[in-house]
Order: structure tokens, then C-alpha cells, then sequence
């Protein structure tokens, strides 16, 4: 009896193991950063968790009211390749945008930052700055009206 329980134990324990290596794993971070010009702009990260590649189709970010906004349509990473984005496992891919009007309008209705892959997981996070920016982008866009 007892070595039936540890085979038991034994196949629930691989077939735990083959479908936690199965799931697609990003760690999404959005903050804030600065150009050598001092200029302030917003980044989102995606880091490929996974045990395999993921392609990441966008980064944008979640506003208050659940929609998605992606902040330039026509998107590149930091390196310089374009959406779609094959990232492989323990890679990071970073988008960076330029503070504007436009991104201001958006982060000051931001609740989070999200990544969506190819096959349709999507995954949302955010830095420890990111609520400071949100609420300095409010304040700005509060100012301007």
C-alpha cells in the first residue's frame, strides 16, 4: 500500500511538473524613464518566464474602464523590432514611449499595463513607480482642462 501511494505520488508530482513547463509565463512592469534630453516617457516590459518561446503580439496599457490602449500603433521594441515579437525564455522586451499629450490623456486613465501573446494569454503588472506616474499624469491632465 504504501509504495502504490508514492507512485501515485510520483505520477501526480510529473504530471504537475509537464503543466507548470506548459504555461506560458510573462512578468509585465510599466514605469517611468528618461531620455538623455531629460524628457519623461512610460515603458512596459514583457519578460518571457516560460520555459519556451512566446511571441508577444502588444504591450499597451488596461484603463479604468477595462478597455486596452496601446500608446503608439505602430510599435517597436527598444532594440528595434517590430509586433509581432518572438521573445524567448528569459528574455525581456521593452517598449519605450515619449511623453506627449496623447500619453498623458492615457495614463491619467490607466489602471495597469498588459502583454498579449499570439496564442491569447494576456498578462497585466506594473512597477512600484507605476501609480506614482499614473497619478502625476492625472494631475497634469487635470491642470491642462
Amino acid at each position: 500500500m504504501a509504495i502504490d501511494l508514492l507512485g501515485a505520488l510520483g505520477t501526480v508530482g510529473g504530471w504537475i511538473g509537464r503543466m507548470i513547463g506548459r504555461r506560458v509565463r510573462l512578468r509585465v512592469e510599466a514605469g517611468a524613464a528618461w531620455t538623455e534630453a531629460g524628457d519623461v516617457g512610460v515603458t512596459i516590459s514583457a519578460t518571457n518566464l516560460s520555459s519556451f518561446p512566446v511571441t508577444v503580439e502588444e504591450l499597451g496599457i488596461v484603463l479604468l474602464d477595462g478597455r486596452r490602449a496601446l500608446l503608439n500603433a505602430h510599435q517597436r521594441t527598444l532594440d528595434g523590432r517590430t509586433f509581432p515579437v518572438r521573445v524567448e525564455s528569459q528574455e525581456r522586451i521593452v517598449v519605450f514611449w515619449p511623453g506627449s499629450r496623447q500619453t498623458t490623456d492615457l495614463l491619467a486613465r490607466a489602471a495597469t499595463a498588459y502583454a498579449r501573446t499570439s496564442c491569447g494569454v494576456r498578462r497585466t503588472g506594473h512597477s512600484e513607480s507605476f501609480p506614482q506616474v499614473v497619478e502625476i499624469a492625472r494631475e497634469v491632465a487635470g491642470a491642462a482642462q
